[in-house]
C-alpha cells in the first residue's frame, strides 16, 4: 500500500499525492551519514513504499557522489513501477544519471540539466595517477552510454558533451533526448553552491531560476549549519582521496 503521509527518510523524502507516491531527491548525493542522499536511503523508502504500479521521483540537485548516484540509477532503474522523473530545479552531475532511470522525464521549462566528466581528488606517484585516470575513463564511458541508451544518440557525441561540462534548459534537454518533456515552470530557489563547475551560469536569471537566492540576514544557527555541511564535503573529498591512496607502506620519498 502507498504510503499515506510525509516521511523524511535522512535526506529522503516520501509524500503522497493523488494515491501516487512521490520521491524527493533535493540535496546532493552521498553518504547518507553524512547528512547527503544515499542509496542506502533510497533503498529504504522504496522498501517502505512498497509494491506499486506509478511512482514520481523529483529532482532539485547538483549531483555529487558517483558510485551513490550510480547505485540510486540501478534502484529505480531495475523498480518494478513505471517511474515518473520531474525536474523540479536542477539535475546537475550524477542527478543527471539519475534522472535517466524514469520511464518518462519531464523537466521544468526554467530548470537546468548539466552533465561533466568524472573528477576525484587523488595524491600519489605518477603511476597512481595514471591508474587514477583510467578509472575516470571508465566512469566517463559508463555515463555516456546511460546517456546515449535513452536518447538513441552516439556515445562519442556525449563523450565530447561531457569533456564540455554541457548545461541544457530544459527545452535543450528534451532535443538532446535527456528528457521526454516540458513541464511548467516552477519555483525553485536553489541555495546549492555552483562555483566549482567551471561552466555554470554566474546568473541564472534567464532559466528564471534562482541559483543565488538573496539572503538579506544570516541567522548564526543558519551559518554554523552551512559550515557543518561545508565540513561533511570536505570529509566526503577527504574520503574520496584516501580510497585511492597507495598502501601505507609506500612513504613518499
Amino acid at each position: 500500500m502507498p504510503v499515506q503521509n510525509a516521511k523524511p527518510i535522512s535526506q529522503v523524502t516520501i509524500v503522497n499525492a493523488a494515491e501516487t507516491p512521490e520521491i524527493l531527491l533535493f540535496d546532493i548525493i552521498g553518504p547518507p551519514d553524512w547528512g547527503f542522499i544515499g542509496a542506502r536511503d533510497v533503498a529504504q523508502a522504496l522498501k517502505d513504499i512498497g509494491r506499486v504500479d506509478e511512482l514520481t521521483v523529483r529532482i532539485n540537485s547538483p549531483g555529487g557522489s558517483v558510485y551513490e548516484g550510480m547505485a540510486i540509477y540501478n534502484l529505480l532503474k531495475n523498480h518494478q513501477a513505471n517511474i515518473a522523473v520531474e525536474i523540479d530545479g536542477i539535475a546537475a552531475s550524477i542527478a543527471s544519471v539519475i534522472a535517466q532511470a524514469g520511464d518518462t522525464i519531464r523537466i521544468a521549462e526554467n530548470a537546468l540539466m548539466m552533465i561533466h566528466e568524472a573528477s576525484v581528488i587523488v595524491w600519489g606517484t605518477s603511476g597512481d595517477l595514471r591508474k587514477e585516470a583510467d578509472v575516470l575513463d571508465t566512469i566517463d564511458g559508463q555515463i555516456a552510454d546511460v546517456y546515449a541508451a535513452r536518447s538513441g544518440r552516439d556515445v562519442a557525441e556525449f563523450v565530447d558533451l561531457m569533456a564540455a561540462e554541457t548545461w541544457f534548459t530544459g527545452s535543450e534537454a528534451v532535443e538532446a533526448g535527456l528528457a521526454t518533456e516540458i513541464s511548467g515552470n516552477k519555483q525553485v530557489g536553489n541555495a546549492f553552491d555552483l562555483s566549482h563547475f567551471k561552466n555554470a551560469p554566474k546568473s541564472a536569471a534567464d532559466q528564471g531560476l534562482k541559483v543565488y537566492p538573496p539572503v538579506p540576514k544570516v541567522d548564526p544557527a543558519a551559518r554554523a549549519q552551512v559550515r557543518r555541511r561545508e565540513m561533511a564535503r570536505r570529509r566526503l573529498d577527504l574520503l574520496e582521496l584516501q580510497s585511492t591512496m597507495p598502501p601505507a607502506d609506500n612513504a613518499a620519498a
